[in-house]
């Protein structure tokens, strides 16, 4: 998906640690590739695993061939029902999307 140039929602239980190497080099090719992700852009990044406190559960968006993806919001469901079907707490995101133009031609074509 790195070279792509396509547009695309990243999302699962990742289970990042804190503190590991790997993780933190996984993070990094991410976002070298084009990923953003949502909760640490919109700055919520509340854990979703309360078996230790940890932000496992991620969603990555990247926005390519026109097509724009920005983070708006994040939140993190502690609720029982939120709980229903998993162990983690339940991750809701919303993401704009937007078209995007790199020339008044291609607008102008889109619009047609």
């Amino acid at each position: 998906m790195g070279g792509s140039g396509a547009p695309a929602i990243l999302l699962g239980d990742f289970n990042f640690g804190p503190d590991q190497a790997a993780d933190r080099a996984a993070e990094e090719a991410l976002g070298a590739a084009g990923f953003v992700d949502v909760a640490a852009a919109v700055g919520n990044t509340e854990p979703t695993y309360p078996g230790d406190g940890n932000r496992y559960d991620r969603v990555y968006v990247r926005g390519g061939q026109g097509v724009g993806l920005t983070p708006m919001s994040a939140r993190v469901d502690g609720t029982p029902e939120g709980r229903a079907l998993s162990d983690h707490l339940l991750l809701a995101t919303e993401v704009a999307l937007k078209p995007r133009y790199s020339s008044p031609t291609e607008l102008h074509a889109f619009e047609h």
